[in-house]
């Protein structure tokens, strides 16, 4: 009786947070915008090192790593005034962001003020429905950005961060019917949110930083005659002649996410999950990397993933395989890393003994796909400028021809496979061969546990081997590595006997902290050795960090 009435007044305790913090930053927010600028300038920092103070010294990246860059830009800053945030320093590639306080006070802060938001978050015994919490803790990270929308794609990844707190969390104590039940929902948020992120910030890169780079990939069409990646664009040209060809880009982005979610929440509910399960669901090589690396997100291939997870689906629930068929077809007619998962779909097929008939539809997309490059290729060549002519034409849209084309999306359609050869040749040195194969290695890990599911599934190992040419046809070696890793990881949960692996649930637990956070898989383009972060910049990269440290500045401002 005592214990629950101390956890009741803990969350009375974390709830009461919550409200101050919010009312807190409503009430700064006046002030602030009623203070003189002079307020934020160097004088400021003057008289604090005149009087002593000690000076918390936060290091960011200031070249293009983390994926929600305008945190760290003078916009937000300038805007806000965040208010032991007094001066920003570049110093070659780190942007100094000096809190006037003590580091330790920080530290204090940053525990106390995530452990009572994640009580908030796990209290059962409480009338206040699952959903609402987070439509709460929604509302209080909303808040501090005045609710702005540029800023809502970080708002949205926050929640996905908290809900990779709770899935670990409810991973350790799902026994209880309760807590499964909990944990289901807690799904649906992580689910959610990655959907909402990836999309927030497509919509941020066309709308707010004129960067088109994925747009221009998408709706690369056969207005100029056919190519090896543009059917989908075909497609989507055909819907922007109705309304504006980016929105109709972002609704495709959009459908193509919730779909994979779908799919991928069934699934797993839908079959008997161990802890083994949640290392490969939050692992950076599934489908956090669509968040942790939005310049390697949302390529065509994910047109291949989601036929892959639909035809699971669709074959648990024995329904007709058209509709993925037709998917799979796209997606191989839209770019050629599609292809290279046929081997995989047509042994899954195998495995569930699926008719042989359909087996070989699945195949034929591919075999007129290899041909069409003889029989179809095009006598001119892709003109990146008429592209972008027949692209401004349409209703709604005008793009600069430059913000359109960079210069590599002619080479991107035009190539052989010896340029593409010769172009992976020159980009991976010795240093990216180390990398990549201690991150594929860090990625199957949690394989480890599961000797029993590969020689289940011997053909996963198998088709690999075909699989590797795509290493050697172009260097974006994290997004090759993802596919795999998410083709295996579906296949596993999908799996209906699975080691309960009880006994080492809570030390696995603890190791599954450390496998989120100590390591990436960019998609390319590395400037590091290893993918490795120290401590300390493990914890400083999480965006909870960065949210702690927003608040910390903004409510403890010198005046």
């Amino acid at each position: 009786m005592k214990l629950k009435n101390l956890n009741a007044k803990f969350y009375l305790i974390s709830s009461t947070f919550i409200l101050l913090i919010n009312l807190l930053t409503i009430i700064k927010r006046n002030n602030i915008l009623n203070l003189n600028k002079d307020t934020c300038n160097d004088s400021l920092i003057s008289k604090a090192k005149e009087s002593g103070f000690d000076f918390f010294v936060d290091n960011v990246f200031a070249v293009y790593k983390s994926i929600f860059p305008e945190i760290f830009n003078y916009k937000l800053f300038s805007q806000k005034c965040f208010g032991s945030v007094n001066e920003i320093v570049l110093e070659d590639y780190f942007i100094n962001l000096y809190f006037i306080s003590s580091k330790y006070l920080f530290f204090i802060f940053f525990v106390i003020f995530n452990v009572l938001i994640i009580y908030f978050l796990t209290y059962e015994k409480t009338k206040i429905k699952f959903y609402f919490k987070y439509l709460i803790l929604f509302l209080t990270v909303f808040n501090l950005f005045n609710f702005d929308f540029y800023y809502l794609s970080f708002v949205f990844l926050i929640i996905f961060y908290y809900s990779i707190i709770l899935i670990v969390y409810y991973s350790i104590y799902k026994n209880k019917i309760s807590s499964k039940k909990i944990g289901e929902e807690n799904l649906i948020i992580y689910l959610s949110s990655w959907v909402i992120t990836i999309s927030l910030e497509h919509y941020n890169l066309i709308f707010y930083r004129s960067e088109y780079y994925h747009f221009k990939l998408w709706i690369t069409n056969y207005l100029q005659g056919y190519n090896r990646r543009g059917l989908i664009g075909q497609v989507i040209y055909y819907v922007g002649e109705l309304f504006d060809i980016r929105y109709a880009v972002l609704i495709l982005f959009i459908t193509i996410l919730s779909a994979i979610a779908y799919f991928l929440y069934k699934i797993f509910i839908n079959r008997y999950q161990n802890i083994i399960s949640y290392f490969l669901l939050l692992s950076p090589a599934f489908i956090s990397y669509q968040i942790l690396d939005i310049r390697g997100s949302m390529r065509k291939e994910v047109l291949g993933l989601l036929a892959f997870v639909m035809i699971v689906y669709f074959i648990n629930k024995r329904k007709s395989l058209t509709f993925p068929l037709l998917i799979f077809t796209i997606a191989v007619f839209s770019h050629p890393a599609n292809i290279f998962i046929s081997p995989f779909l047509i042994g899954y097929l195998h495995k569930y003994d699926i008719n042989k008939k359909v087996k070989i539809l699945f195949f034929v997309p591919v075999l007129i796909y290899l041909s069409s490059g003889v029989f179809f290729t095009p006598s001119e060549s892709f003109n990146s400028l008429i592209f972008c002519e027949q692209t401004n034409q349409l209703i709604n849209s005008s793009i600069d021809c430059k913000l359109l084309d960079s210069g590599d999306l002619k080479g991107t359609i035009n190539s052989d496979i010896y340029d593409y050869l010769e172009l992976t040749r020159k980009s991976v040195q010795s240093r990216e061969i180390i990398f990549y194969i201690i991150s594929f290695l860090l990625a199957l890990s949690p394989f480890v546990f599961l000797q029993e599911f590969f020689i289940k599934n011997k053909y996963l190992g198998f088709m690999l081997i075909p699989y590797l040419m795509l290493f050697f046809v172009a260097f974006d070696w994290g997004r090759w590595i993802s596919l795999y890793i998410s083709i295996l990881t579906i296949t596993y949960f999908n799996e209906n006997k699975k080691n309960k692996l009880e006994s080492y649930k809570f030390p696995l637990s603890l190791l599954l902290i450390l496998f989120l956070i100590f390591w990436d898989l960019p998609h390319c383009c590395i400037d590091r050795n290893l993918p490795f972060f120290s401590l300390k910049l493990a914890f400083t990269n999480l965006p909870i960090y960065t949210f702690t440290e927003l608040y910390f500045s903004e409510l403890l401002t010198l005046k």
